[in-house]
């Protein structure tokens, strides 16, 4: 279980770092629309995480159905 949560956090790392970037290109360029653009960031960051945890999980269980299975 701890080597799936490092796999996570380290792709969450990787993949947020370019996004941060482009945050603070677009909140510089557009002052006026700073709430739409930290919103339209944050989800951006939650659905990655999601879907690398959703990914994970998934993985996990297929892992486990394979153990069961070669046991029987």
């Amino acid at each position: 279980m701890v080597y799936a949560q490092s796999f996570v956090a380290a792709f969450v790392a990787f993949s947020t770092l370019g996004l941060e970037g482009v945050l603070v290109r677009e909140l510089t360029k557009n002052k006026l629309r700073t709430d739409e653009i930290l919103g339209t960031g944050f989800a951006s960051v939650v659905a990655i995480i999601l879907a690398l945890m959703i990914e994970d999980k998934t993985a996990t269980v297929v892992t486990n159905l394979s153990k069961c299975k070669s046991r029987f």
